[in-house]
C-alpha cells in the first residue's frame, strides 16, 4: 500500500510520463512543457489521447480557467511540437476574413491555404480554434504520427514561437 501512495505521488507531480501528462491545464506554462518533454516520445502517446475536438472559437484573456479541457488540448499540442519539432495543419474549410484576429493567428506559420490547431495572440492573452472539422483532421494526424513509430527523442524543439504559437523563427 505504501509503495502504490508513493507512486501516486510521483505521478501526480510528473514523476511519470502519465503524471506529468496528466497535470496539463490551465495553469500550465513552459515549465509543464518541459517537464513532459523530459520523456521524450515515450509522453508522445499520451499527449495524443488528450486531443479532442474543442468547441469555443475563443478563449478570451482571463478565461482560461474557464476551459480546462481546451487549456489541456492546447498545452498537449504544445508538448507534441516540442517533443517532435512536427505540427500538422488542416486545409482551411472556410477561409475567414483575412483582417480578423481569429484568422490571422490561425494561419500564422501555417502553410499557405492551412490551418493550425489554435492561435494565440499572446499580447492580448486570447486563443482562437480551428474549426471541429479542422481540429479532428488534425487530430487524426497526431495519431496516426503516434502509432507510426517516427518519434525520435533527438528532435526536440525549444523554441518557444515554434512549440507554443506553431510559427518558425
Amino acid at each position: 500500500m505504501f509503495i502504490g501512495l508513493i507512486a501516486y505521488v510521483l505521478a501526480a507531480v510528473g514523476g511519470s510520463p502519465e503524471g506529468a501528462v496528466a497535470s496539463l491545464g490551465p495553469e500550465s506554462d513552459y515549465r509543464a512543457v518541459e517537464n513532459v518533454a523530459r520523456f521524450g516520445c515515450a509522453a508522445v502517446p499520451l499527449l495524443v489521447r488528450q486531443l479532442e475536438v474543442v468547441t469555443p472559437a475563443v478563449i478570451g484573456h482571463g478565461e482560461k480557467a474557464s476551459y480546462p479541457r481546451e487549456m489541456r488540448v492546447v498545452w498537449s499540442i504544445a508538448s507534441l511540437r516540442y517533443i517532435t519539432d512536427r505540427d500538422f495543419y488542416a486545409d482551411q474549410s472556410a477561409p475567414g476574413d483575412p483582417d480578423s484576429a481569429r484568422q490571422q493567428m490561425l494561419v500564422d506559420g501555417a502553410p499557405p491555404g492551412q490551418t493550425k490547431f489554435f492561435g494565440i495572440w499572446m499580447s492580448r492573452g486570447t486563443v482562437y480554434f480551428a474549426s471541429p472539422d479542422e481540429q479532428r483532421d488534425i487530430i487524426r494526424q497526431w495519431q496516426a504520427y503516434s502509432t507510426s513509430g517516427q518519434c525520435g527523442g533527438s528532435r526536440m524543439n525549444r523554441q518557444l514561437s515554434f512549440w507554443l504559437y506553431g510559427a518558425r523563427d
